[in-house]
């Protein structure tokens, strides 16, 4: 998605807010997202979620669209065949359609369906100029063609490269989630999936690989304008065609949400999303555990529709993207 496209999408959902009736809406949920590293994406690792469910009998449907910016490299420059080497460079952008379906008071179904796009870096002049008026180092991006594309991997074992445009289907999750316990000021959920093998793996908008995660969410009111959410869960991979050798075989993953209810249609949120490694490698964008802080809010258009903003930056560095502007509308209890 380009940056006029947002700035326009972000103009009409203004406009619909000021038109829009102010009566109350849910506006307290999780930014739903999961670390953007392409090498990453591919696989099942589930995005924050409440623990609130579905109401029976009611259809919830989402559309998450994000553009991420990346750029980092380790052992690349030294050019020595030997070593392992990785280059993440250029921008991915998503668009996911989430739907959900109250199956029971206590039971949830839903699927996911995403529309990958990998292409060059549109952001890399703003992103530069951005470190320079800041005096903020540039990570190395002076040794790489400006605007370019390379998602690349090597060591003695596999090889994997993308250097040309990709666009297409990804992986289609399947959810399913269950009521635990339920208060006036607490819900507690268990949350599972399966990712399965939907996207081409060579052009990585896939992992080939069928994987399975089991999670529990819990959110609780603080008090009248503070929510929280959190979760923790298990996400076993299956065997794909993309760095398979390398690939863990289990990875745990948690978040958490802080919620500010600035008035009855505005909310601001932060969140930190963090997950132990993918893969068996001495590189940090493969290697490393990850964790990403997203910034933003929400915005009540009318009883049943609400969009989210945020911005992710990536505090443990080189293992996520650089940043991830996301948008997502949400329409609910349909």
């Amino acid at each position: 998605m380009c940056p006029k496209a947002f700035q326009k999408l972000i103009l009409l959902s203004l406009i619909i807010f000021l038109a829009a009736p102010h009566s109350f809406a849910d506006i307290t949920a999780p930014f739903y997202f999961s670390n953007s590293n392409p090498f990453v994406k591919i696989y099942g690792l589930p995005s924050a979620e409440s623990a609130q469910l579905i109401p029976k009998s009611k259809l919830k449907l989402g559309l998450q669209l994000e553009a991420s910016s990346n750029f980092s490299f380790d052992n690349y420059l030294s050019r020595q065949p030997s070593k392992e080497t990785i280059v993440i460079d250029g921008e991915t952008h998503r668009n996911n359609v989430q739907i959900r379906y109250g199956y029971s008071d206590a039971l949830e179904i839903g699927l996911d369906v995403s529309y990958l796009r990998h292409k060059a870096g549109g952001l890399d002049n703003f992103i530069t100029d951005w470190h320079r008026f800041f005096g903020l180092p540039n990570g190395g991006r002076e040794n790489f063609p400006e605007n370019g594309l390379q998602y690349s991997y090597h060591n003695n074992d596999e090889t994997f490269v993308l250097e040309e445009p990709a666009r297409g289907l990804g992986d289609v999750t399947m959810k399913i989630a269950y009521s635990l316990y339920e208060t006036p000021t607490q819900e507690i959920a268990l949350r599972a999936g399966v990712k399965l093998p939907t996207g081409n793996a060579a052009k990585l908008l896939g992992s080939k690989s069928s994987d399975f995660y089991l999670g529990v969410n819990i959110s609780e009111w603080e008090s009248s304008a503070f929510r929280w959410h959190a979760s923790a869960g298990i996400l076993r991979l299956g065997e794909g065609e993309v760095l398979n050798r390398q690939r863990k075989d289990w990875v745990v993953y948690g978040s958490s949400t802080v919620v500010w209810l600035f008035n009855n249609n505005i909310a601001l949120k932060a969140q930190i999303d963090a997950h132990s490694t993918f893969y068996d490698s001495a590189t940090k964008e493969l290697g490393g555990e990850a964790a990403q802080l997203l910034l933003g809010g929400a915005i009540r258009f009318n009883k049943n529709t609400v969009l989210d903003l945020s911005v992710s930056e990536d505090i443990v560095v080189d293992t996520s993207p650089d940043v991830v502007f996301q948008m997502a509308i949400t329409f609910k209890n349909w």
